[in-house]
């Protein structure tokens, strides 16, 4: 009910969108990836699994938490978002200095495992207006984010000075 509140405050309805919403969190966990000396379970969403197949879209940009190879993003969706809350929680369980690591070895491992066909990925401006859209094929989503990201940063607003005394 949490999902389906959140989408309707951003104007995402079936209505809107010409589809059911579905909010059901019940997961399947897939298999596991160890991070850090521990395990965490890869879990994707009943739901998608039952479909015949997935296309993750999702806005690659930076992360407000952590920097790696995988911020926000394809990979990031596959860990958490197919993951649901319980996906989320198991990549955030060791606090943000382990997130991006978790993010990575779970998404990737999602995106082995699960039935994700290609991800459309979408690049904004600092304006938040789509810059790119680029469909990535499942196989190669790992190898491609990490250079839609470094797109994503050269779109990022900055302040035009490289030193300053005083910011206010």
């Amino acid at each position: 009910a949490g999902q389906l509140h959140v989408l309707a405050a951003m104007g995402v309805t079936a209505q809107s969108v010409g589809a059911p919403l579905d909010g059901d969190m019940r997961v399947e966990e897939l298999g596991s990836v160890r991070v850090s000396n521990r395990d965490i379970p890869v879990r994707y969403s009943t739901t998608v699994l039952a479909a015949d197949a997935t296309l993750l879209i999702s806005r690659v940009k930076p992360h407000t938490s952590f920097r790696g190879r995988y911020e926000s993003g394809m990979v990031k969706m596959a860990a958490i978002g197919l993951g649901q809350q319980q996906g989320a929680e198991a990549c955030h369980a060791r606090g943000a200095h382990e997130l991006g690591e978790a993010v990575a070895a779970v998404g990737l491992a999602a995106l082995r495992l699960g039935n994700v066909v290609a991800g459309l990925a979408i690049l904004e401006n600092a304006g938040h207006q789509v810059a790119a859209l680029e469909l990535v094929p499942v196989g190669e989503i790992g190898a491609r984010e990490p250079a839609l990201l470094q797109q994503a940063w050269d779109l990022y607003p900055s302040l035009p000075f490289s030193e300053l005394d005083v910011l206010v």
